[in-house]
């Protein structure tokens, strides 16, 4: 399989992991499986941007290592669609955990409000649950179902702390969803219009507390 990056973004560019897992390095991959789109030009010697070039080929070799010692630059930056720490599942285990003595005092050292503590007892409930069990109490309150079992505990945390989410108030007919498994935000990516025969897009987008709710949640556990 060849692979296809642009030569203004290699440092955002990470190995795929099945490739890192079978021992591919940076080196190896650029000279095994990157394709050079350029070679299809009349000019192709002459472009500086070649990977036939030693200091092309030896730049982006440095920059794809960049990216495995430092992460991707979206995560350096911190951007928003990308799920910080805080407020993830796997944050609220490290909480349950350290104030049941099986961790890092973590909980000790921050002053947490009666929001988290709720999330953290509503994920103490679920946390054995297996995905087809968070499924059907999902699909019981008519959310969506697909991702990990983190954005599926996500949901289930969410929707019983604040109700179902309900449809869009700005497109009108699509679902409301979480932006990202830390919950933080709510958003509508748009509906398929079935009489029309293509996706409707929608950008809505707000602060969690301020997305559109339909009672009672259910639980069927």
């Amino acid at each position: 399989m060849l692979y296809h990056i642009s030569w203004t973004h290699p440092k955002c560019f990470g190995l795929p992991r099945k490739l890192k897992q079978e021992g591919v390095t940076a080196e190896s991959f650029v000279n095994d499986y990157l394709q050079d789109d350029t070679a299809a030009t009349a000019d192709n010697t002459d472009d500086p941007k070649s990977l036939d070039d030693p200091d092309t080929k030896a730049e982006i070799i440095a920059d794809i290592e960049y990216t495995k010692r430092g992460g991707s630059a979206k995560k350096k930056r911190g951007d928003d669609d990308e799920p910080a720490k805080e407020g993830t599942v796997a944050w609220f285990k490290e909480l349950r955990d350290s104030m049941l003595g099986e961790g890092e005092p973590a909980a000790k050292k921050l002053k947490l409000s009666e929001e988290d503590h709720q999330k953290i007892d509503i994920f103490g409930m679920y946390e054995k649950a297996k995905n087809a069990e968070l499924h059907d109490i999902l699909q019981w309150n008519h959310q969506l179902v697909s991702g990990t079992k983190d954005i599926l505990m996500a949901r289930v945390i969410d929707g019983q702390m604040r109700g179902r989410l309900g449809h869009c108030p700005m497109c009108v007919r699509g679902p409301v969803k979480l932006e990202n498994e830390s919950a933080k935000n709510a958003i509508c990516t748009g509906y398929y219009d079935s009489d029309m025969g293509y996706h409707v897009s929608c950008s809505f987008k707000c602060p969690i507390e301020e997305a559109p709710r339909e009672h009672p949640w259910y639980v069927n556990m």
